[in-house]
């Protein structure tokens, strides 16, 4: 006889089914027939404890899923043993059918290797089996439909019935193994005379219902509790509704009795707030109920306080009401958007919990090391696959230190990014020669480059020599068996086997059983996906590429199979998946809109509309979206009335970005329900105006730590805080073990960023009392003095990587201009005398030449590198060319090139004495130098190659961050004499834009070039010096070589960029005196974190590296910028001339 138990949720349904089970053990402890208690697989560990706990133990009572009874079956009727294939195995098995059938699909041949197609054609085929419907069968079902449809099932079908001819009499899965037991049940001896109970299901498919009728045919009685209401019109029941009838159905076309228990609901509600509520679910109208205080709504700003104030309620109900943590549940609808909160909160406040949900592995360590492995010998060697298969700490020996290997592989990762060092050089055979000069040649190494190059090659060989021997087997093996036995290989060759085995001995010691049982459980499932695939298909020829994808797709499948830690913790479940046990208390979080209900997704292989259309040819897959959109009612139905005495629902009003949230409509059906429901909100912190919740943030130390924190820091800007925070402040100063923690705590409140100059002695340690400063150095001084400090004090520097850098580009047309200049030599010509063919034959020749000894040959190491060295070879002929041009027009000679001044050298500035004994000297290269003599007078220009467009203002010369032409100008005036042996006038000092502009006017194609290139920046006021520099000047108005414009009365246009030689030198006596300045703000160890920012906005912070060393923050008290503002040129100066007369009244 088959018996329904029937009736809503709290009715005491399961509550008879255990009763039965234990009466029935009590009478028959030993002898009697077995009892079979049937469950869903997720549900069968809390149901055999909660009967082994009620009936002190048992024998002849076997808690079990649908599918441990058909291993049961098949075992006990003697069945052949098939090997079994888990979810993981399907994954590979469809892998390989796809790879084999790809030519053959229509519509899937592209897309068949995108992520997750093997899941979705597995969730196609598993349906269609659950549903009893063979390939063949499935194919005529689905002829006469549209093209596409037609050309979709056709994919389906090809995969479907390979996956049957490979499957059949070969493998099983717990599909199979149900058909199979259900064709054996007769002659099972576990069955006969068997009393089953059947509990905690909300569905059946096709398979399993015809495994259950065959089951109830054999035994002697069942008992089979479903969920709903003796109105079969409530929507809230559609699901179990739709349920028990199929199940009726079938009973009644095999001619089987039954009869019906309906139970009264509400009985095992102890509070009626819960009743009223479960009965407004049921119902649907608009009737108010009574509601005692058990129902509760709380609202929080975000997700974060939402699971905060989750955490203090738990421990409040422990702690005050006498609750176990095992006597409350946590339920969602989506346990992703709050499983990283619990597990970063709950722990906080000490909270035990078991969070129901199955974790992939593929972002596993053991996992990741096969992948990127795989990546590494198929993609010849690329830094990042190799770089994170090392960093999986499997490569370390079993002898060394992690750490201290670890930071080894780090200098190598260093050593790798600088040198490009991929493909052929990852070998044993190859040895590397570091290269420690990144442009130029080498010269022979040191022997501490030596000693560097030995141990760098050690470990290089010690880490790629299984990679190699991987590689090498890989490619010698034809067949999957052969593949799978050389990952093994290389397993035995990392050590991997002890490795897990050590791992998980030294997590155990420290108490973090579960990260132990992860590892195991990753070891024996790759384990069993290479046992699978030699099983699968062991003699198959394959080919690396494919024997790779085929073990991904096993490998996205895999999860962790975790078990609850402890008998007392708070349990967090799915509300479709979990089938907690019944609480106490529960929370329901996360009722938001969009969220609960859930917006079933309806972008798999089969779509809704195909679905049912489908259908109406007989050809069942199951629930489509729409169907499963029913469902939701049910769940959220079940997730409300879990509680016997406390109902919390919570819902957030922003995510973690701060998007605005809506609470979903069941929150407005529980305050449509009952006639008065609580609503708590809750902020980020505790209100000053509400005693009870600053009460209620008192919940644990640590977390009471950081609130009282937050409470003092607003307390220290002037807000009221609740008295309460100064009895807490009060405790954790009674707490010897928080005396540390609160003193740091206490000092963040007064922290203001305050500059502590370097004494004096380690400025002398760090600089040395002789200071060499380069022009630039002493610039960037003046936009951030901390970088500086970080850069040339402490020798920071980012990690060098083999690309191609800006100042990589600077370098090679500064190199090519200066092989330009000796290639003239050598032929006794000069930049005038050049032909428009001599001047580009040099150009390339000269490109080419010095393009391989730029960053380590990295124009000469991929084709997209040619391209842009072809690119660059342009750029040079363009500016060669407007050089040659601008030559032409003036009387100007270049005399240098890269000319060096400083200590040693023909031109140099004095040495600086500065304060505390210490003395500057100035260094550097001027990039050009030409010369003009006239009627025996010699005039000197300088000219700064610049890759952007650079201007000089005055204002940026008093600020200092423009020093380097007025430098150079006053460097080679002074240096005149000794260089030339003449005195020198002041000829000019400019700026030379290095680009490739866009001529469009081919026909002026000269003239447009010279606009381009025309030089920036400063020379005297002198209209016979503009003729120097633009003989074109004695003809027309406007110069295209320098920034000079005369009005029609033969006077200087305002526009141009001329000054008197009186304020040139201001401009140089200004100068040295800002050289003086900076280097006494050095020698007197200022290191203040003070970047510059203009009127714009930009700041020296835009692409400053130290950053995350100077933690510079201008919202915290201390910080701050060092503004300037713009000036006219004309400002500036006579801020200049102030500035120095200020000086000399000081000295007299």
């Amino acid at each position: 006889m088959i018996h329904f138990y029937l009736g809503r949720s709290g009715s005491g349904k399961s509550t008879k089914l255990k009763k039965d089970a234990i009466d029935q053990l009590n009478r028959f402890p030993i002898e009697g027939p077995e009892q079979l208690f049937l469950v869903p697989d997720q549900m069968s560990f809390q149901v055999e404890y909660e009967l082994a706990k009620e009936s002190g133990g048992f024998s002849k009572l076997s808690v079990l899923s649908l599918h441990s009874l058909a291993e049961r079956i098949l075992v006990d009727s003697d069945q052949p043993e098939l090997p079994l294939l888990d979810r993981t195995g399907m994954h590979v098995l469809l892998r390989k059918i796809i790879e084999d059938q790809k030519e053959t699909l229509r519509i899937f041949k592209r897309s068949s290797h995108a992520i997750g197609f093997v899941k979705e054609m597995e969730q196609v085929i598993q349906e269609l089996r659950q549903q009893e419907l063979t390939a063949d069968a499935f194919y005529k079902a689905s002829r006469n439909q549209s093209q596409l449809m037609q050309d979709k099932m056709h994919d389906i079908y090809v995969v479907y019935k390979a996956f049957e001819q490979a499957f059949q009499q070969q493998f099983s899965d717990k599909e199979d193994q149900l058909k199979r037991a259900t064709d054996v049940m007769a002659t099972s001896t576990i069955i006969k005379n068997a009393i089953i109970y059947v509990d905690g299901f909300y569905d059946f498919n096709m398979l399993e219902r015809r495994f259950l009728t065959t089951l109830f045919k054999e035994a002697s009685s069942v008992q089979i509790a479903f969920t709903l209401d003796k109105d079969a019109t409530v929507d809230t029941f559609f699901y179990t509704n739709e349920t028990y009838h199929k199940f009726v159905e079938i009973l009644q076309e095999q001619g089987l009795s039954y009869k019906i228990s309906w139970f009264e609901p509400c009985l095992e509600f102890k509070k009626k707030g819960i009743a009223s509520l479960e009965e407004g679910l049921v119902y649907q109208d608009r009737e108010k109920r009574e509601n005692d205080g058990s129902v509760e709504l709380l609202e929080a700003v975000n997700r974060r306080v939402e699971i905060d104030a989750l955490a203090r309620s738990i421990r409040s109900y422990v702690r005050r009401e006498g609750y176990r943590y095992s006597d409350i549940a946590v339920v969602t609808r989506d346990l992703t958007l709050y499983s990283s909160l619990i597990e970063r909160i709950f722990p906080m406040y000490d909270v035990p919990f078991f969070i129901d949900q199955a974790k992939p592995m593929i972002h596993h360590p053991l996992i990741e090391c096969i992948r990127s492995s795989f990546e590494a010998i198929l993609q010849r060697y690329p830094y990042e696959a190799l770089f994170r298969a090392f960093k999986t700490d499997l490569f370390t020996p079993l002898d060394e230190d992690s750490v201290r290997f670890r930071e080894q592989i780090d200098q190598l990762e260093t050593i790798v990014l600088a040198q490009g060092i991929k493909g052929e050089l990852w070998s044993t055979e190859v040895e590397w020669q570091v290269k420690t000069v990144r442009h130029g040649y080498e010269d022979e190494p040191t022997e501490e480059e030596r000693e560097t190059n030995r141990a760098v090659n050690e470990l290089k060989n010690q880490l790629i020599a299984p990679l190699n021997q991987l590689e090498k087997q890989i490619k010698q093996s034809k067949t999957v068996v052969e593949m799978s036995r050389a990952v093994y290989t290389f397993f035995e060759a990392l050590s991997v086997p002890e490795k897990v085995q050590q791992f998980k001995q030294q997590v155990d010691a420290e108490g973090a059983i579960q990260l132990g049982s992860e590892y195991e459980q990753v070891w024996e499932g790759v384990i069993r996906i290479l046992d699978q695939l030699v099983e699968i298909g062991g003699d198959d020829v394959t080919t690396p590429q494919s024997f790779f994808k085929t073990i991904t797709a096993g490998f996205e499948n895999m999860r962790f199979q975790m078990v609850p830690p402890a008998i007392d913790q708070v349990t967090i479940g799915d509300m479709e998946r979990s089938r907690l046990p019944k609480a106490r208390a529960t929370f329901v979080i996360g009722v938001n809109e969009g969220v609960i209900p859930s917006k079933p997704r309806d972008n798999g292989i089969v779509r809704a509309q195909e679905r049912h259309e489908l259908k109406e040819k007989g050809v069942s897959f199951g629930y489509s979206s729409f169907d499963r959109m029913w469902h939701e009612h049910f769940y959220a139905y079940m997730a409300q009335v879990n509680a016997s005495e406390k109902l919390v629902v919570s819902y957030a009003l922003a995510d973690e970005e701060g998007t605005a949230l809506l609470p979903s409509p069941l929150i407005r059906h529980i305050k449509d329900t009952l006639d008065f429901v609580s609503l708590t909100f809750v902020q980020n912190e505790a209100d000053a105006d509400s005693e009870n919740h600053s009460i209620e943030s008192v919940s644990h130390p640590k977390q009471a730590f950081m609130e009282l924190i937050r409470q003092l820091q607003k307390w220290k800007q002037g807000e009221t805080i609740d008295s309460i925070w100064w009895d807490v402040y009060h405790w954790f100063r009674q707490q010897e073990q928080w005396h540390s923690s609160l003193k740091a705590a206490l000092e963040s409140l007064d922290y203001a960023y305050k500059e502590v100059p370097l004494p004096i002695e380690k400025v002398r340690d760090l600089y040395g009392s002789e200071l060499v400063m380069s022009v630039s150095r002493m610039e960037l001084f003046k936009q951030c003095s901390f970088r500086h400090f970080g850069q040339y004090g402490l020798k920071l520097k980012e990690r060098d990587v083999y690309k191609l850098e800006a100042f990589d580009i600077g370098e090679l047309f500064h190199m090519v201009l200066k092989l330009m200049s000796h290639k003239q030599k050598d032929r006794n010509k000069t930049w005038k005398k050049l032909s428009f063919d001599e001047c580009r034959e040099m150009t390339i020749a000269a490109v080419e030449e010095v393009a391989p000894i730029i960053q380590r040959k990295i124009l000469l190491s991929t084709n997209h590198y040619q391209y842009i060295s072809d690119k660059l070879e342009e750029i040079a002929l363009n500016v060669t060319e407007a050089i040659r041009q601008q030559a032409l027009l003036s009387k100007f000679e270049t005399i240098g090139l890269e000319v060096a001044f400083g200590p040693q050298t023909n031109l140099s500035l004095p040495s600086y004495p500065l304060e505390h004994g210490m003395n500057m000297t100035v260094r550097g290269r001027i990039d050009r130098i030409d010369q003009a003599t006239v009627d025996g007078q010699s005039y000197l220009s300088v000219i700064d190659y610049k890759s952007s467009a650079t201007a000089l203002a005055f204002s940026d010369v008093i600020e200092g961050l423009s020093l380097q032409i007025p430098v150079y100008l006053t460097v080679a005036l002074k240096g005149s004499e000794a260089w030339l042996e003449q005195s020198s006038q002041i000829g000019g000092m400019f700026y030379f834009h290095i680009h490739n502009p866009v001529l469009e006017d081919t026909e002026q194609e000269e003239e447009e070039r010279l606009k381009a290139f025309k030089l920036s920046g400063w020379m005297p006021k002198d209209r016979q010096l503009a003729t120097l520099f633009d003989q074109s000047l004695e003809e027309t108005t406007k110069s295209n070589v320098v920034p000079i414009e005369f009005k029609k009365d033969g006077t200087f246009h305002n526009r141009s960029k001329v000054v008197t030689e009186d304020d040139f030198r201001t401009l140089f006596a200004y100068t040295e005196q800002k050289i003086v300045d900076i280097g006494n703000e050095i020698a007197n160890g200022k290191t203040e974190v003070k970047p510059f920012q203009r009127e714009n906005g930009h700041v020296a912070c835009s692409f400053c590296p130290m950053h995350a060393v100077c933690q510079f923050d201008p919202s915290l008290p201390g910080y701050g910028y060092n503004e300037i503002y713009k000036k006219t040129n004309q400002h500036a100066l006579e801020e200049m001339r102030d500035h120095l007369g200020e000086g000399e009244n000081e000295d007299a």
